[in-house]
């Protein structure tokens, strides 16, 4: 009959996984970290842009008449929604 490992052993091992586990998730946390501040960098001279034309856009959307239950929305809320998705999509940099 085989002997079983040794409890030093069955230690090792599980500290060796937790220490591979552990370096893969900082090697992870690392990308995520530059990630994010690649997008933040991205982001600061399309703000001072896109603020403005959102607050436009979320007056407009606020002035509109409520719907009555039921009704489908007119054209003035088609047109600003479109037009916030415009501004958002002319905003992400290609």
């Amino acid at each position: 009959m085989p002997k079983s490992p040794s409890c030093s052993a069955r230690t090792r091992a599980h500290a060796e996984t937790m220490r591979s586990h552990s370096e893969l998730v900082l090697t992870t946390l690392q990308a995520d970290a530059a990630r994010i501040t690649k997008a933040t960098t991205e982001f600061a001279p399309i703000k001072s842009t896109l603020a403005p034309r959102m607050s436009a856009l979320t007056k407009e959307l606020r002035n509109v008449k409520p719907l009555p239950v039921g009704c489908m929305p007119g054209a003035d809320r088609v047109r600003n929604l479109g037009a916030s998705i415009e501004a958002a999509n002319k905003s992400i940099p290609r």
